[in-house]
């Protein structure tokens, strides 16, 4: 969600419209660099009423070429294509994924609670490889649970570098922080200047620094295209130029004696002894021409011999086609047929049951984020990053594929967590229940 809004303005004021949030964020780039302006909807300053959904900004300086983006609830930045836009006040406004950008000042509407301007935070973890993403608790004014990701999406900047960025609201400058990994709980404290409309750091080994980093990509520099040919002025055509003609030399045969004839020497049969005119005995059948059947077997006997063979190559293909995909060697049989997939409801304690599920296999959890789950051996425990029953679905019968020979368990500590969108009036259990694959057996808790 991030393409980027060009525009030559200065000395512009900045709202924002019909936007439900708790924290927003005015980014502008010029030439010198990025400015944030933090927006409140509390009915003070240049905000016209308190909490009807139109967002005044601060004061952001910027002169000359400008990208602007909207930064929302620190996890999401969207913008505009490129335009331009005269010198005075802007309105911006969500249309989708898109920000929409108008000339002028919204007008008010109706007041409702106050919402007053609110940092964003944003924190890269280096703990090493991750397996699980990590979850941040922030304690300040009020507390805060920061989601973590490693997909290359906003606000993560690479894709699968193993530093997990998380995003979101903080709840004031100086911050108890707690970063929870799949290895143990960190706790360490950390101290922003107040003014700032976006707070950053970056936890490396140990270590929890503020720092900052653009939040916008690098602008493409189109200067270094290809050059392009040069064109003729109109009226004007380039003079062809003759090419010389060139001929194919001529190759002689070379001279030299001329070689002597020779002739294929006549070969005679040799000489000797007739042999005896041997006679076919009576009721024989006479020769049989060349392209018959083999002399001595029945006309048609290979013909026998080649469907037979077939036919036991394809029996023999049906065979080991079905062992291989029961997921057996050749060799081996099943003892017992293997289970099919169940869900069930239990009592049990979330992390005593993932500890026996991982016993007999990899063990998916739905939870929510802050729960810390087991390390289960043999396992692996699975953290569910989508709780859409059919991502779910999906991803055990990839896991299916890879852990043929062992059971695969599904536990959902809170099945309000799960989803079925498009699915109206579909009860998400219900459809998990249906697209289980074979195999599986999943618990309710």
């Amino acid at each position: 969600m991030l393409s980027l809004l060009l525009v030559p303005i200065a000395g512009a004021g900045v709202w924002v419209e019909d936007l439900d949030a708790t924290s927003v964020v005015v980014v502008i780039e010029d030439k010198e660099g990025e400015h944030l302006g933090l927006c409140a909807d509390d009915g003070q300053g240049q905000d016209a009423e308190p909490g009807d959904g139109v967002w005044a900004c601060s004061d952001i300086p910027g002169q000359g070429e400008l990208r602007v983006a909207l930064l929302v609830d620190g996890d999401s930045i969207y913008s505009s294509a490129h335009g331009e836009l005269p010198d005075g006040d802007i309105t911006l406004s969500l249309g989708g994924d898109d920000l929409i950008v108008t000339k002028g000042r919204p007008e008010a509407r109706d007041p409702t609670t106050p919402r007053q301007p609110r940092q964003a935070v944003i924190i890269e973890i280096d703990a090493g490889p991750l397996s699980q993403a990590p979850v941040v608790l922030l304690q300040g004014e009020g507390q805060a649970q920061l989601g973590c990701q490693d997909n290359g999406e906003f606000p993560d900047r690479v894709l699968n570098d193993d530093i997990a960025t998380c995003g979101g609201v903080a709840p004031g400058t100086d911050l108890s922080v707690q970063i929870r990994t799949h290895t143990g709980q960190i706790d360490l404290s950390i101290a922003f200047d107040r003014g700032a409309g976006v707070v950053m750091a970056r936890y490396d080994h140990g270590s929890l620094e503020a720092t900052d980093w653009p939040l916008l990509p690098p602008r493409l520099d189109l200067s270094a295209a290809a050059p392009q040919e040069d064109v003729p002025e109109p009226g004007l055509e380039p003079a062809p130029v003759p090419l010389p003609q060139m001929e194919r030399p001529q190759m002689e045969a070379p001279q030299g004696p001329a070689l002597p004839q020779m002739e294929r020497p006549q070969m005679e049969a040799p000489q000797g002894p007739s042999l005896p005119q041997m006679e076919a005995p009576q009721g024989s059948q006479p020769d049989q021409p060349r392209g018959g059947a083999p002399q001595g077997r029945p006309p048609g006997g290979a013909s026998w011999w080649s469907l037979l063979l077939a036919v036991l190559t394809l029996a023999g293909g049906v065979w080991l086609g079905r062992r291989m995909r029961a997921g057996l060697p050749g060799a081996l049989e099943w003892a017992h047929a293997p289970e099919g997939s169940s869900l069930e409801r239990l009592e049990d304690e979330l992390g005593p049951l993932i500890l026996t599920r991982s016993r007999h296999g990899p063990v998916v959890v739905v939870a929510p984020a802050d729960v810390v789950l087991p390390e289960g051996e043999p396992g692996p425990v699975l953290r569910a990053t989508s709780h859409d029953v059919l991502d779910l679905a999906e991803a055990l019968a990839d896991l299916r594929r890879t852990h043929r020979l062992r059971m695969l368990s599904l536990v959902i500590a809170d099945e309000a967590l799960l989803t079925s969108p498009g699915e109206v009036g579909l009860d998400p259990i219900e459809r998990l229940r249906e697209e289980l694959p074979p195999g599986t057996r999943g618990f309710l808790l």
